[in-house]
């Protein structure tokens, strides 16, 4: 008998179940294997099926027990997915438009809003002065978190439990935080004012290489810092809740702060 002809992504995704985007996820964790040629991405058909068999949850399997073969922590995204491995962000390859676009605006198109709306001048004075409370020891996270904290005690909204307050809340920390790291009245786009705060130089080059940068990391797929905050929206906590359980997991000398040893 003749070798089986080979799945396509889509064909291997449907078998499975899942988007196509965690079928990818599977690749990336080595959890499957595939080829690649000028066609794209093909899959062993016996390999899927055996995956396929592996990931059924057994009935005897007590609850809470992880079932030998089941792939662990993936999720399914509709923001993200990754193709013969490069990152598309809702098809649209995620390194074309770290070239051609800027943060806010890609931030923009994926939110589905015209602009992102920036906080009050005098909410970023509240935040403002907080961290100059730090003193100069501060770490730049520390004045991060302080500043989320300052931009959540004056939103009137911040407990609104709508879901459509979440993507507001978005706006108002990317476009603030920068804002209240620099200093008072340096405002411009996200990336040039964040880099003026962290880096006290206008070169373009660098702003340009952030502004990218910001652009790549949009998606943070499981790291912990991501997971913490998924965990904390779970409880449907406020969106300043969720960012600053992220920054907690972040302030870690195996994740956010291990550049610190280097």
């Amino acid at each position: 008998m003749g070798d089986l002809p080979r799945l396509t992504a889509v064909e291997a995704a449907a078998r499975l179940g899942v988007k196509p985007e965690s079928l990818y996820a599977y690749v990336s964790r080595g959890l499957l294997s595939r080829e690649r040629d000028a066609a794209g991405s093909s899959f062993d058909p016996l390999e899927v099926e055996a995956f396929a068999r592996r990931r059924r949850r057994s009935p005897a399997a007590a609850p809470g027990t992880a079932v030998a073969g089941t792939p662990l922590m993936v999720l399914d995204t509709s923001l993200a997915h990754i193709d013969d491995d490069r990152l598309h962000y809702r098809e649209r390859s995620a390194a074309r438009l770290a070239r051609e676009q800027s943060f806010e605006d890609v931030v923009a198109w994926l939110w589905d809003v015209p602009s992102l709306r920036s906080p009050s001048d005098d909410d970023l004075a509240v935040a403002r002065r907080t961290i100059a409370a730090l003193g100069e020891t501060a770490s730049s996270l520390d004045r991060v978190l302080v500043a989320v904290t300052a931009l959540g005690a004056t939103d009137p909204l911040r407990d609104d439990p709508d879901p459509s307050q979440l993507i507001r809340v978005g706006a108002r920390l990317l476009t603030g935080l920068p804002a209240s790291l620099a200093p008072k009245g340096d405002a411009d786009a996200i990336a040039s004012t964040l880099w003026r705060a962290l880096a006290a130089s206008d070169d373009p080059h660098g702003r340009r290489l952030l502004d990218a940068a910001l652009i790549l990391v949009i998606d943070h797929d499981l790291a912990v810092s991501t997971l913490a905050a998924r965990v904390a929206a779970s409880a449907r906590a406020s969106g300043y809740a969720v960012v600053t359980a992220a920054l907690g997991a972040f302030d870690a000398p195996l994740h956010g702060t291990a550049s610190r040893a280097a």
